[in-house]
């Protein structure tokens, strides 16, 4: 990846298409993208939100109030603290968080097939960009 495309917006569905996606819930308030849903995913995988913070690069106030405002999307909360135990606690991803999770997946995944799909078009459309502005000068 060069500088180039490391300042374009969005993640690289095809080599011509970017985005950025996020599920919003009923009410309008809230959104998960993929930076909370990595969250998410790294919060299940290491059972600890101070862990997940440390495994993002991100403070663990400012995952904890990631970790609230999820919380506060849907009808159940999507990650749960667990106190006490041997380890002194933790967190879990609940049913509801995993299912977000397994959702965004599917929007990405369909979103890069139909981008895929379009390839072909998006491609000749920017070599006739290219065509144009060589024609220009």
């Amino acid at each position: 990846m060069d500088n180039d495309e490391k300042s374009l917006p969005g993640g690289a569905l095809t080599p011509h298409v970017r985005a950025r996606f996020w599920l919003v819930n009923a009410a309008q308030d809230g959104w998960i993208g993929i930076g909370r849903v990595q969250l998410l995913q790294a919060i299940e995988q290491t059972g600890s939100i101070r862990q997940a913070a440390q495994r993002l690069g991100m403070s663990y106030k400012r995952a904890w109030s990631l970790v609230e405002a999820m919380n506060r999307l849907g009808p159940v909360p999507m990650v749960v603290k667990e106190t006490g135990g041997r380890h002194g606690g933790g967190a879990r991803v609940t049913e509801y968080g995993r299912r977000t999770i397994a959702l965004y997946g599917q929007l990405e995944a369909a979103m890069r097939q139909c981008s895929q799909q379009m390839e072909q078009a998006i491609t000749t459309w920017a070599e006739q960009n290219n065509q144009g502005a060589e024609h220009e000068h």
